[in-house]
């Protein structure tokens, strides 16, 4: 099973790195690991400020 572990620390390791790098090109981390009946989304992001409306 050391590959499955691997390989979720390295998902883990790369959801961080997404989030620092997006974080760092003005986008809000608004969920980590969103589950759903449809699926899971590794991040959850928008750029500018949560909430606020459209232009």
């Amino acid at each position: 099973m050391t590959g499955k572990r691997e390989a979720e620390r390295f998902g883990r390791w790369a959801e961080r790195a997404a989030s620092v790098y997006l974080a760092l090109k003005g986008y809000r981390i608004l969920a980590r690991r969103f589950r759903s009946p449809a699926g899971e989304v590794d991040l959850v992001a928008r750029r500018g400020r949560a909430g606020s409306a459209p232009p």
